[in-house]
């Protein structure tokens, strides 16, 4: 994985699971267990952690990157 396949990834779980309940969950004061599990999923929860430790040992750029994708729509 790279940052643009990071950030790809992070749109497009942002725009399918983020998206359509962000009014709901802000409402509810709820975190969307649906979106983590899916960030989990695409790899994008260990983006800072080593790949010997099971992560994409991408940094803080990607990190970054990432976290502005999910914000866009939540």
């Amino acid at each position: 994985m790279n940052v643009e396949i990071a950030a790809s990834a992070a749109s497009a779980i942002a725009r399918s699971v983020l998206a359509p309940a962000a009014a709901d969950n802000d409402k509810q004061g709820r975190v969307s267990t649906e979106a983590l599990q899916e960030l989990g999923n695409a790899g994008l929860l260990g983006l800072m952690l080593p790949e010997d430790g099971g992560g994409a040992a991408l940094g803080p750029r990607a990190l970054a990157d990432v976290i502005a994708a999910l914000a866009v729509v939540d």
